[in-house]
């Protein structure tokens, strides 16, 4: 069972879902909220990493790591069909190197985790 929080302002009140006794429609609206909440946390992660220098907290040494899982995200094949996710990262990989030189040093460690990561083989 599966329970999701209700948006009303009792935050203890939650709607349960059967996912077993599911309908097959059911199950496919509920992959689509999940991709769906992938891609407005992808572009989420996005926009604070563009906006790191107003978030004093986001160290250094997060920002590879977040880059690495947009990267992976931008390449993986379940979010092809994704096309406001693919666009945002497209133009969020263009534009982030050209903040700061710092901003490029951390998308070059986190490409460089991510192929590792996906051809072991590579040195």
């Amino acid at each position: 069972m599966i329970s999701f929080p209700h948006l009303g302002n009792d935050r203890k009140a939650y709607s349960s879902v059967i996912l077993n006794n599911a309908s097959e429609d059911l199950n496919i609206e509920l992959l689509d909220l999940l991709f769906a909440a992938q891609a407005v946390l992808g572009e989420g992660f996005a926009k604070i990493l563009l906006l790191s220098e107003k978030y004093p907290s986001l160290s250094d040494s997060t920002q590879p790591l977040i880059l690495s899982k947009l990267i992976s995200l931008y390449f993986a094949n379940e979010t092809k069909d994704l096309e406001r996710l693919k666009q945002c990262l497209s133009v969020f990989f263009e534009n982030y190197p050209t903040i700061s030189a710092n901003h490029k040093k951390c998308l070059s460690e986190a490409f460089i985790k991510v192929m590792h990561s996906m051809w072991p083989g590579i040195d």
